[in-house]
């Protein structure tokens, strides 16, 4: 077993939220643009990118992450429409978006986390959060005008909803077939 891990902070989507997602996945990828598209089981939401962690600090880092969800109640949210991001003329990520209510308080929880994580000697991001369900990675401009055209006249979809009640740490192995990803712990959100 490695002692160091490639890790993240990230709010885990519903079984039947990640099928819709899939599911749109699929009518995405039909269209043929050069994009690298995420499986379904992996669709997550991150909340913060840790990098590279030592397999000894994931105790002090679940115990730092409780204190940050402990920080904001449990809400709900929904998965709904389509964009590129970081903005629609350079697109580097097709994402799935969050409606404004969970938005606010994805923001919020990501906030807290990143204060409680800053305590135990992480940076804070200098990019700052903004919630996204990322759906797949443009590799080149091929196809980019037909996805373009797709996402604009579908924006909108409902995808799921989600009850948010815990973040998770989780442990991402890159492979060649793509990443694989193994929850090393959770951390519950106030009632």
């Amino acid at each position: 077993m490695k002692d160091r891990l490639r890790t993240f902070v990230a709010v885990e989507l519903c079984e039947e939220t990640r099928a819709a997602l899939g599911a749109e996945i699929g009518r995405l990828s039909a269209l043929g643009a050069d994009v690298k598209w995420v499986a379904p089981e992996n669709l997550h939401l991150t909340l913060k990118f840790l990098g590279q962690i030592n397999r000894h600090d994931v105790p002090g880092i679940l115990k730092a992450l409780e204190a940050g969800a402990r920080a904001r109640a449990r809400f709900t949210m929904e998965t709904s429409g389509l964009s590129f991001f970081p903005r629609p003329t350079k697109p580097r990520v097709v994402a799935a978006g969050i409606d404004e209510a969970g938005a606010t308080s994805l923001t919020l929880l990501a906030s807290a986390v990143e204060e409680a994580l800053v305590e135990v000697g992480f940076g804070r991001d200098e990019r700052g959060f903004k919630s996204h369900v990322t759906l797949g990675r443009v590799k080149s401009p091929k196809g980019i005008a037909a996805l373009s055209d797709y996402i604009l006249t579908h924006d909108g979809r409902p995808f799921g909803e989600d009850s948010v009640e815990s973040v998770a740490l989780v442990m991402s192995e890159l492979r060649r077939e793509g990443p694989v990803y193994t929850v090393l712990g959770h951390a519950g959100l106030a009632d």
